[in-house]
């Protein structure tokens, strides 16, 4: 007898859907008008979205982060009129598990350069210096009625280990602002990040020791 199961046609497998990630939102008209709405009109779009993608692409973290939380963090960074490009230390997508989701999220960090590029385009800042202070760098600060701060950094070896950060911000007017933070202060603000363990704090240690001093500036 014939084997009339071997003889019935193969039913047709339905295409594979493709689950659209953070690149196919990125280069979708409808988002590119988004982001030129939220961002700054001297940056160019074009220019933001090819700066976006290749974080992406070469974030392997980033890619493992829900797509909303991603779009999220490239909005933010439109938003700010910053480089989405964490190479560059203005802003950085730090990847965090949410216990509620259970899901792997991005969150934006803006970096010191970050930082620093914003408070440039207020008009009022002439200058921003931050600096790491070392063990054996001549270091005097004094508060008061007559404040003043001065570092003069060992050039002869290895200056030792890291003693602190400060920043210095000079206004337009002629006036100026500076801190100065130990690292065991850096060290409490990083315990009560998020990402203390991972992103920026691991990979740019001294930039976000920076950030931390100008951030209690930012204000002014």
């Amino acid at each position: 007898p014939r084997n009339t199961a071997a003889m019935a046609p193969a039913k047709a497998q339905a295409p594979a859907v493709k689950k659209a990630n953070a690149v196919d939102f990125l280069q979708s008209e409808t988002f590119k008008a988004q982001l030129a709405m939220a961002l700054p009109k001297f940056f160019d779009t074009d220019r933001f979205v090819r700066a976006a993608i290749s974080e992406f692409r070469l974030n392997p973290a980033l890619q493992e982060c829900s797509v909303p939380s991603v779009l999220g963090f490239f909005m933010q960074a439109a938003m700010c009129g910053l480089e989405p490009a964490s190479v560059l230390g203005q802003c950085y997508p730090v990847p965090f598990n949410n216990k509620k989701t259970n899901a792997k999220e991005c969150q934006f960090i803006i970096g010191y350069r970050g930082m620093a590029t914003i408070a440039r385009r207020s008009g009022e800042v002439l200058s921003i210096d931050a600096q790491i202070v070392h063990e054996l760098d001549d270091f005097t600060l004094v508060y008061g009625i007559e404040q003043s701060l001065i570092h003069v950094p060992y050039l002869d070896g290895d200056p030792g280990a890291m003693r602190g950060a400060y920043c210095v911000v000079r206004f337009k007017d002629g006036s100026y602002q500076f801190r100065y933070m130990p690292k065991s202060e850096i060290d409490s603000h990083r315990r009560r990040s998020k990402a203390s363990g991972s992103g920026p704090w691991v990979t740019d240690y001294e930039e976000m020791a920076k950030k931390t001093v100008f951030r209690s500036l930012f204000k002014w």
